[in-house]
């Protein structure tokens, strides 16, 4: 976990500092390079506040000072909320966030947390997809409530998916890198929240074609004391 952190909080850090080199080095002659350069350091600002607001998250989670608090929501309008969050990273991207999550689904669940899981998902699939779609989707399974959060982007390799699903952070010649390239924390905290809501979760994937993240919430939790 030492080694997750240390790449997903150094990797932008580090990027910042050589944009910020260049721009003190060299004088700009090229005002679309420029542009882009600040999106580039936009993007690496994103990426580490999303680092750093994870580690906060699984910091407190392992310290069992995260307790639930389950209410009455709308998945629907957690979704809807986090799309309109992640709209300009999106575009950046050029993808397409789709929402179809039923306007009528209620569920009584903790959406503080349900929130950080999706907010960790959506993250993810944007990130590994280019002029792509990302939607989501909702349903009632035999296993309880599903979230479906799913892309068409580059996917992941069987070694990588192996890896993922043993719950490594390294596998064969597989670094870090390759298998989450600045989620680990995203995905160590995925799995023990989507446990705290007392259910699970799924993740499958092809290669070039994308990867599908379901999480599945019990319609019944345990009564809270």
């Amino acid at each position: 976990m030492i080694s997750i952190i240390t790449h997903d909080i150094l990797t932008p850090l580090r990027f910042i500092g050589q944009i910020a080199r260049l721009g003190a080095e060299e004088k700009p002659t090229d005002e679309g390079l420029t542009r882009r350069a600040l999106k580039d350091v936009q993007n690496a600002v994103h990426k580490l506040f999303h680092s750093t607001q994870n580690l906060l998250h699984w910091v407190t989670y392992h310290q069992e000072q995260f307790k639930t608090s389950s209410i009455n929501c709308s998945p629907f309008a957690l979704v809807e909320q986090l799309l309109e969050d992640f709209s300009e990273m999106g575009r950046f991207r050029g993808n397409m966030l789709i929402n179809e999550v039923s306007e009528d689904d209620v569920i009584l669940t903790d959406p503080r947390i349900l929130t950080i899981i999706l907010h960790n998902l959506l993250s993810n699939a944007i990130k590994y997809t280019q002029n792509g779609k990302i939607i989501v989707r909702s349903g009632i399974e035999p296993q309880g409530y599903m979230l479906e959060v799913k892309d068409n982007g580059r996917g992941m390799t069987p070694a990588q998916l192996e890896a993922v699903h043993l719950g490594l952070t390294k596998y064969g010649e597989i670094s870090v890198e390759d298998i989450t390239t600045g989620n680990g924390i995203g995905l160590s905290l995925v799995a023990d929240l989507v446990h705290a809501l007392y259910g699970h979760w799924e993740l499958d994937s092809t290669e070039g074609k994308g990867v599908r993240v379901r999480i599945f919430i019990s319609l019944d939790p345990p009564l809270e004391v």
